[in-house]
């Protein structure tokens, strides 16, 4: 203050007030941003940074944790306060990385031990994903078989997995008796098959050592699978092997022959006509059996007619 006159003390002041100075530097780093922003300041200061997403594109996010403070942490935005003397805040920002990951199934799977067909989720970057998945069977006999087995993933990007099921059908080819399925000798068929499998089913007549033989109720047959399928196989009552032999011509059923050999179902008859032969030189063959209706009941049946001279 000027003023005239003779001079006044008492209009100085005895302390007059100190000039305020920044006596707080504050630092505050972005590894997310690489960004850093400095500053003096003779205020309290809430230090914040932006919550998260930053630089989050494709799938992937940055969230904030918190704060190191000249390296001790907060979770909470630290507040500067500045100090009667030189001091130095360095501030920095923490991010956790996160991925999107989706994995969807029209069929239930585990995820971490909890069952889902839809889990979507933001994922820690390096975080293990655990999934336990398997063949599914319904009451229908059908399986339907995923496109991946168990798996763990350590998650370094984002993932969108679509799991697809194949549907696989229970085929069975029942029989007492040996057949071949696709060129293997079994009696009793059963597998799981892929949609549109081809099976090729053989079955023959099959001869017993005792002069028996059945039959199947089908030959070769090409099944193309589309749904569950059970084939049951049956087999004729046996046939019985009958033989008549004769050393000239005999009548069997009507019919001359001197070798006659067939398969017959139990129960039927067999008519056979022997009678006297004479020969140009003299000789009449007589045979041992004359006429006679055999019925057939058991293996073998085996008749041989043997003539005898007469003169």
């Amino acid at each position: 203050m000027v003023s005239t006159g003779r001079p006044d003390p008492g209009l100085l002041s005895p302390q007059p007030p100190a000039p305020a100075l920044p006596m707080t530097y504050i630092a505050v780093y972005n590894s997310v941003t690489n960004s850093l922003n400095a500053t003096y300041v003779t205020q309290p200061v809430t230090v914040s940074q932006p919550p998260g997403d930053l630089c989050g594109a494709g799938g992937a996010r940055y969230v904030l944790t918190g704060y190191y403070v000249n390296d001790e942490f907060t979770a909470n935005p630290p507040v500067i306060e500045p100090g009667t003397w030189f001091a130095t805040y360095e501030v920095e920002a923490q991010y956790q990385e996160e991925y999107l990951v989706s994995i969807v199934s029209p069929l239930p799977l585990a995820v971490n031990g909890t069952e889902t067909t839809n889990y979507t989720a933001w994922v820690v970057a390096g975080s293990l994903l655990n999934l336990a998945i398997g063949d599914v069977y319904l009451a229908n006999n059908t399986m339907y078989t995923p496109s991946i087995g168990n798996e763990s993933i350590i998650v370094s990007s984002p993932i969108n997995l679509s799991i697809s099921w194949t549907p696989n059908y229970l085929v069975s080819v029942e029989s007492v008796l040996p057949i071949y399925v696709n060129g293997s000798e079994v009696i009793n068929y059963a597998n799981w098959l892929a949609r549109g499998s081809i099976l090729l089913i053989e079955a023959n007549n099959v001869v017993l050592g005792n002069g028996t033989m059945f039959k199947p109720s089908i030959s070769n047959e090409t099944i193309t699978v589309n749904s569950p399928t059970t084939i049951s196989i049956t087999w004729t009552p046996p046939y019985y092997l009958v033989s008549i032999v004769s050393p000239v011509p005999v009548r069997v059923n009507g019919e001359a022959t001197t070798n006659y050999t067939a398969w017959l179902r139990p129960g039927s008859t067999v008519v056979v006509n022997a009678s006297v032969v004479f020969l140009g030189n003299g000789t009449m063959l007589m045979p041992s059996v004359g006429n006679e209706s055999l019925t057939v009941n058991s293996p073998p049946l085996t008749w041989r007619w043997v003539g005898r001279p007469t003169t």
